[in-house]
């Protein structure tokens, strides 16, 4: 029999499938493979410890992007721009009373100071992105400690930034080059390097996705005897793919069923979805499952109990409901 089939070795009716691509390989990546087998995978705090670092990696990566957008103004320009400054200010009677190494002596004086507010600037900038980075740091290592885990979601870049001006050189590695401010970057110590640390982009994936989510639930069937299959799509009757995020079967009992994971409150579009999947593949067993609190209105309910659907909420609070579910089937 094709690879990409489920043998039922039941009455059960035979399932192609196939992975999706951003699901290939995701399961091997050594991160994600920790943070599946994470013990505290299927909980609030793993949920709350998974916003509160997002939030902080999303307002991370807006500030590296700032930072490494931001052009600076060369020095031949700033030189005019003073020049023109000074024009404006000081009229030509002042100008002859100074002379021109008076005004020369100026304008080196103010480039000087200009340029030591700007690199300050530049500094305070990357300290605050340094700062955020640490929070993310520490926010992992107390839930490790707390939870008795030892996951890993962070890859690190290093940034090198000019030591005279504080513009930023490169990521990841020095690179030879001249600066804006004229300085000539040919040799390590022309910079100053400093280490962030930033989700992986799988990891990130990961967590957006709320793959964390279906595989906590993953974990809750492989528990309860039921072969798995996370994340994979499935041929319908219709000849159309659908993407299922939990289908597990007891081949022995000619079980089968099917779970829609959702980490929000529960529109009627997300029953309507579901149960054209399900019906189009030919399952009976249904249950849509979300981490939230909020009830489901009165027409998803009335439409999930005319569709032999199952809601499940709160469900990180209500593991015991949905383990006895699984067990009793």
């Amino acid at each position: 029999m094709d690879k990409n089939i489920i043998d039922s070795s039941g009455r059960l009716i035979p399932l192609k499938y196939k992975i999706p691509k951003e699901r290939i390989g995701i399961e091997k990546t050594l991160k994600i493979k920790g943070i599946i087998s994470s013990k505290s995978l299927f909980s609030n705090a793993f949920k709350i410890f998974l916003e509160n670092l997002i939030n902080i990696n999303d307002e991370l990566k807006e500030d590296i992007e700032n930072f490494s957008s931001r052009k600076l103004t060369d020095e031949k320009k700033l030189e005019t721009l003073i020049e023109g400054s000074i024009d404006r200010v000081v009229d030509q009677e002042k100008k002859e009373k100074i002379g021109e190494k008076g005004i020369k002596k100026i304008k080196a004086e103010i480039l000087i100071e200009f340029k030591k507010m700007r690199k300050k600037e530049r500094m305070e900038q990357f300290n605050k992105i340094k700062d955020k980075s640490d929070s993310m740091l520490q926010l992992l290592a107390d839930f490790n400690e707390n939870r008795k885990e030892d996951i890993e979601v962070f890859v690190i870049k290093d940034f090198y930034i000019c030591k005279n001006c504080g513009n930023l050189i490169s990521i990841n590695r020095f690179k030879k080059t001249n600066c804006p401010c004229g300085e000539t970057i040919n040799k390590i110590k022309n910079v100053d390097k400093g280490s962030i640390s930033l989700l992986d982009d799988n990891v990130e994936m990961f967590f957006k996705k709320d793959f964390w989510l279906e595989y906590g639930i993953d974990y809750m069937l492989q528990k309860n005897s039921f072969k798995t299959f996370c994340g994979y799509s499935f041929l319908g009757s219709s000849g159309v793919y659908h993407e299922i995020d939990n289908m597990a079967q007891k081949s022995s009992k000619n079980k089968r069923v099917a779970c829609e994971c959702k980490n929000k409150r529960l529109s009627l579009k997300d029953a309507i979805i579901f149960n054209n999947k399900i019906k189009d593949l030919g399952i009976n067993n249904g249950y849509l499952i979300t981490t939230s609190s909020e009830k489901a209105n009165i027409d998803i309910e009335i439409f999930c109990d005319n569709s032999n659907i199952k809601i499940i909420d709160s469900v990180l609070e209500e593991k015991e409901e949905i383990e006895n579910i699984f067990k009793k089937m």
